[in-house]
């Protein structure tokens, strides 16, 4: 009995210790698992090809891979556009395309190609004029010179709510969708005169033959019907104009109260502010009179000079002002402070005449007091933009920078040739750092560096990523976009308002 005990104990490990073998053996091979144990993943040289789409025979003969059976990775602007539904989704859903300014909510949709699928960043040149300020004489501040230059013309350009399509033989005019507004549009007669009538509508202006005498041609504005046809627009610049002729939203300039409307008089071409109904409510004695801006109005004088009105027509903020300065003069003598309108109208403007989170750009001039008969010689000590504040106090600029523009509340800077944004706090928004800007327009402004352009909102957040060579600023709630490896991109700015 001992014997087959001992025979027993001895035999119950080596069982024990061949059977652990034997199952030890059998999950490396996989013939089971535990449930509680994670299996490493083993491959083979040959899986690891399979895995990457690729076989034996798809190496060349010096082993490498074969990268072009590699699916790409997508660009960078594909991923940008990639999750953005198309504006007619969008629409669908309840969206509106919009120019009012970019706020939380607001989104991008993929316009409609299929019209502008043009694939050349241009077609041809254009002349245009580029604004430079020179001194003007000793003592008379400065002028501003236009310099010609012919720049290339992108095939796709925005006007108001329009799309123009340049084809090289000829031009359509699209919708902000991208749909199909006009083909073969005659821009050479309807030119885009970058400004809208009482109805909100974009005008073109063209030369027409008088009634009178067919020799002669007098300036006709029209606006298009929504077949694209050409319609005389009763617009009068001189009452329905907007002060600046830039790609304007709907709501710049636009006059909140139909009781404080501008009144023109042909004969002596002078204005006053009139009511609903037409009748002058003060003097016809300005030379300009301006819509009302967050209680104040820009109106000017018959000698040039511009003040701010409230409601009663009072002057608050006015030129003529005399104080001490010794910052314009060593011997601190009185200056006289005047504003003055600007001297171009262009977006290299855009700030003056409307008050914007109760700050307004103006020209101003310092004014030696001694010197100070309009009719003689005058000692003008400086001739800058600076922005003033509703209670007619100055905005802080920081110290060798200019404004280049002001508007949505942030003020354009400029420096040594870079620029940056700062808030109408004076807070720095965007950093001084940038090679090119934009004016801010419908809440979002282009800026760019190192050949790439990108947007942002009033918060400093980039919309869009920089990686497009050219960018518009937005205009009718359309952004057109182009990138040499992939061509054009149209974009709508888009809210939700829930009704489908």
């Amino acid at each position: 009995m001992n014997i087959k005990r001992k025979i027993t104990e001895r035999a119950i490990p080596i069982v024990l210790l061949a059977f652990v073998v034997t199952a030890a053996i059998a999950y490396v091979r996989g013939v089971y698992d535990f449930t509680f144990i994670d299996r490493p993943a083993v491959t083979t040289g040959a899986e690891e090809i399979a895995d990457t789409g690729l076989s034996d025979d798809t190496l060349p003969p010096d082993g490498t891979a074969n990268t072009e059976a590699i699916p790409p990775q997508r660009t960078a602007i594909e991923e940008f556009l990639a999750p953005l539904y198309t504006t007619e989704v969008l629409r669908a859903s309840g969206y509106v395309v919009t120019d009012t300014e970019w706020a939380p909510g607001y989104a991008f949709g993929r316009a409609d190609m299929s019209l502008a699928d043009i694939e050349a960043f241009s077609l041809g040149t254009r002349v245009t004029e580029v604004p430079e300020r020179v001194p003007y004489g000793k003592y008379s501040g400065y002028i501003t010179t236009m310099t010609e230059v012919t720049e290339d013309r992108p095939a796709l350009e925005i006007y108001m709510d329009y799309i123009i399509a340049d084809r090289g033989e000829s031009v359509d005019l699209l919708n902000a969708d991208g749909s199909l507004l006009a083909a073969d549009f005659d821009i050479e007669t309807y030119k885009p005169a970058y400004t809208r009538d009482s109805m909100d509508r974009p005008l073109f202006i063209a030369e027409t033959p008088s009634r009178y005498n067919p020799k002669n041609t007098v300036t006709q504005y029209y606006y298009l019907e929504s077949d694209g046809t050409p319609t005389v627009s009763d617009y009068d610049d001189a009452v329905d104009g907007r002060g600046l002729y830039i790609n304007y939203p709907a709501d710049y300039g636009k006059a909140a109260d139909k009781d404080y409307a501008r009144y023109y008089d042909k004969a002596t071409k002078l204005y006053a502010f009139a009511n609903e109904n037409g009748y002058p409510r003060t003097d016809v004695k300005y030379l300009k009179v301006f819509n009302f801006s967050e209680g104040l109005a820009a109106v000017v004088n018959q000698e040039g000079f511009m003040s701010f009105v409230t409601k009663n027509f009072a002057e608050r903020i006015f030129s003529g002002t005399m104080v001490s300065h010794s910052h314009y003069n060593s011997s601190d003598r009185r200056v006289y402070y005047q504003y003055l309108l600007p001297d171009t109208y262009g977006a290299e403007s855009l700030g003056f005449f409307y008050f914007d989170h109760g700050i307004v750009r103006v020209r101003r001039q310092i004014i030696d007091a001694p010197h100070f008969d309009m009719h003689k010689w005058r000692e003008i000590n400086a001739d800058e933009d600076v922005l003033l504040r509703s209670d007619g106090t100055e905005f802080p600029i920081p110290s060798d920078y200019t404004v280049k523009a002001y508007s949505n509340g942030m003020i354009l800077l400029e420096k040594d040739g870079l620029y940056g944004f700062m808030d109408h706090t004076g807070r720095w928004v965007i950093q001084p750092e940038y090679t090119t800007a934009e004016p801010f327009c419908e809440g979002l402004a282009v800026i760019g560096k190192d050949g790439k352009m990108g947007m942002i909102n009033t918060s400093g957040e980039f919309t869009i990523p920089m990686i497009f060579d050219y960018l518009s600023s937005a205009s009718g709630g359309i952004v057109t976009a182009y990138e040499e490896n992939h061509g054009w991109v149209l974009l709508n700015k888009v809210v939700w308002t829930g009704n489908k």
